[in-house]
């Protein structure tokens, strides 16, 4: 029986720790504050329309 396919490498020992990620080499990135900071203002403008739209539904 013949095994159609291609040689696998010497160094090869059929485990997957030896092929790191590309992004191995980058320094960990911390949290994005301005995203935070924005989602948060987010928040509050929904919370601020929210709360002007109940605000109206008295009045009215």
């Amino acid at each position: 029986m013949e095994v159609v396919g291609e040689a696998v490498d010497e160094g090869y020992d059929g485990y997957y720790d030896d092929v790191l990620p590309p992004d191995v080499d980058r320094i960990e990135e911390g949290v994005d504050k301005r995203l935070i900071k924005d989602i948060i203002l987010l928040c509050i403008a929904v919370v601020l329309i929210i709360g002007l739209c109940v605000a109206m539904l008295y009045v009215l």
